[in-house]
């Protein structure tokens, strides 16, 4: 196994067979995190994503037992709290989302969830 993983690495550190990946200073953004914390159960709470987003996520933080909540969300208010359509739930452990398009304005998301202090991780990038 050795032999191999000599192979590897001689493989790697030649010039010409390393293939490195440049970052363009002005193209690399540091995403803008946000964390909501759904302190009441079925109550509704916002975030707001920035004008001019061009990709954002969000997902809900576990709790440090590893339990994992669903939450609910929509981009329309009263929607959440007491579930009325549109909404859709997020379960526990998935990631929503969305890259490829730019925010006109700002966009609010609404969010609930059945659990406590519940924390949700958002990121995006303008």
């Amino acid at each position: 196994m050795s032999a191999t993983l000599s192979s590897a690495t001689a493989l790697l550190s030649s010039q010409e067979n390393l293939n490195i990946l440049r970052l363009n200073a002005t193209q690399f953004i540091i995403p803008t995190l946000i964390n909501t914390t759904l302190v009441t159960a079925n109550k509704q709470y916002t975030a707001t994503i920035p004008a001019k987003t061009r990709r954002f996520f969000f997902q809900c933080r576990p709790k440090s037992t590893g339990l994992q909540f669903n939450i609910r969300y929509a981009f329309q208010t009263n929607k959440v709290a007491t579930p009325t359509n549109p909404y859709t739930t997020l379960i526990g452990g998935q990631i929503f989302d969305v890259d490829g398009f730019k925010l006109k304005a700002n966009a609010t998301v609404y969010f609930a969830t059945p659990g406590t202090n519940v924390v949700v991780e958002i990121a995006s990038w303008i």
